[in-house]
């Protein structure tokens, strides 16, 4: 088809166009494109070529990638062979024929919808003769297959007399040919350009959309999913303009999968760059004057515009923060947290059990409310002079409040379940200290018992020596280690 070559030698034309020019296609840039071109139709869709205009919206997703909406409208005219047909075919209005496909009009003057029709009106007359006048004139408008001629026989006398006037020399100069139609394309696309950073810049597009074509009364228009694939290239003549062409075939996915090539020539306006371009060719000295929180960073640098007055930033302007714990110093009522530890909003360790132990060293995270604990966060009490007279396992009368305060809190809290544990220190044989703190545990569980307190909530066990507390270097970090603990179940 020629214009299907004429398409394919813009199109790769287009294509092998480089330049190499200063970069203009520009990330996050829109641009409006009215465009005027050419549309050359398919044979089968019996239009004239003609001229069309329209208009494409795009957006640069970066340099390469973008995307575009485009409008398209063209006012043609059925071509002559089309017209021949039509006037004919409208001829026949009288017969009170339905629509028909503008691919059905070649066919439609031997349909049997007009044959049907011309016997209702009683059109026949068997005595006529075939006319071998009309019948060269229908050949020669490819209204007849040659391979079903042995139907002329019988069709000849209805359309000599029906159609041969329509088709006589006379009729035929007579007609008029100005037949209007109207095509609209609309489309999404996506577009690639290559290589962005030249003036001239190539690019491919492919896309979906809608195509209408509207035709005379009689013939049914077409309204039809589309694709379109294609090319083109942008010459930018300043920052805010280019040229533009364009190649594109579109693909009608109806039954008769027709085609439409549209070239095109268009005036880009771009837009939408301004303020960015502005703040990007802004230098330190025009913005270093302004300093929005008086912090002595200005504000092109200062990554925390907003600190209170008086509080010391860094060189990014956000508050000190000496612990790395994530709360600026003005607001860290703990400063020297370790490295790594969980704080709360006002910069201290979280303590769960609120024992006073933050958790990151506490041995026993789970310490009942009001429960009294060592250095460790672990509800303990020293066995010697306190519990116990040292080498036994009777308590102590002095003992008893003591543990009249644990039986308080296990009344208190019905769920809570203990563990009581007996430790020494590692004075004598492991085997006699094992014993001893477990005679110990023992001990100070029975008492919980005769205070109302279940036995099933208690647990003992004496663990001797082998879980100190402390080093046992000393006769201090002995004593220590000689202790009662209670440790919550769950």
């Amino acid at each position: 088809m020629t214009t299907g070559k004429t398409f394919s030698i813009v199109f790769l034309a287009i294509l092998l166009t480089t330049s190499v020019a200063f970069a203009e296609i520009k990330p996050e840039e829109f641009s409006v494109t009215p465009f005027a071109g050419e549309y050359m139709f398919d044979n089968d869709l019996y239009l004239e070529n003609a001229m069309g205009y329209g208009a494409r919206m795009g957006y640069n997703l970066d340099k390469h990638w973008a995307v575009e909406g485009s409008f398209g409208y063209s006012k043609t005219k059925l071509n002559s062979e089309a017209v021949i047909l039509y006037r004919a075919y409208r001829s026949l209005d009288l017969l009170g024929l339905a629509e028909i496909e503008i691919g059905q009009l070649n066919d439609s003057l031997l349909s049997l919808d007009v044959l049907n029709s011309l016997v209702g009106l009683d059109l026949i007359d068997e005595d006529l003769v075939e006319s071998e006048l009309f019948h060269n004139e229908l050949l020669d408008l490819g209204l007849l297959d040659l391979n079903n001629l042995g139907l002329l026989g019988t069709l000849a006398p209805i359309l000599d007399t029906v159609l041969g006037p329509l088709l006589s020399e006379e009729a035929l100069a007579a007609i008029d040919y100005d037949v209007d139609a109207e095509v609209f394309n609309y489309n999404l696309d996506v577009l690639y350009h290559f290589s962005p950073e030249k003036k001239l810049v190539p690019f491919l597009a492919a896309g979906a959309g809608g195509t209408t074509i509207k035709f005379p009364e009689g013939i049914k228009d077409k309204n039809e999913f589309s694709l379109n694939f294609g090319g083109g290239a942008k010459y930018f003549v300043n920052d805010k303009m280019s040229v533009r062409c364009d190649a594109r075939n579109i693909t009608m996915l109806g039954s008769d999968m027709d085609n439409i090539q549209e070239i095109s020539v268009g005036l880009s306006f771009l837009f939408g760059q301004e303020k960015k371009e502005q703040e990007k060719n802004k230098t330190p000295a025009m913005t270093a004057v302004r300093d929005s929180d008086e912090d002595g960073v200005p504000d092109y640098l200062d990554k925390c515009p907003k600190t209170p007055k008086d509080v010391k930033v860094d060189k990014y302007g956000c508050p000190l923060d000496g612990d790395g714990d994530g709360i600026p110093n003005y607001l860290d009522k703990s400063p020297s947290t370790p490295k790594g530890v969980v704080v709360g909003p006002d910069g201290c360790p979280l303590d769960s059990d609120k024992d006073g132990v933050p958790d990151y060293i506490d041995k026993s995270p789970k310490t009942p409310k009001g429960a009294k604990v060592d250095e460790r966060g672990v509800w303990s009490f020293q066995a010697d002079d306190v519990l116990f007279d040292f080498d036994k396992y009777v308590l102590k009368p002095q003992a008893y409040p003591i543990l009249d305060d644990a039986v308080g809190i296990l009344k208190r809290d019905k769920k809570l379940r203990l563990e009581v544990r007996g430790h020494t220190c590692n004075i004598g044989t492991e085997e006699y200290n094992k014993k001893l703190s477990e005679q110990r545990a023992r001990a100070v569980v029975d008492y919980l018992i005769s205070k109302g307190i279940n036995s099933k909530r208690l647990e003992y066990k004496g663990y001797g020596e082998t879980m100190p507390a402390y080093s046992n270097d000393t006769e201090e970090q002995r004593i220590k280690n000689r202790r009662v603990e209670f440790i919550p179940i769950n």
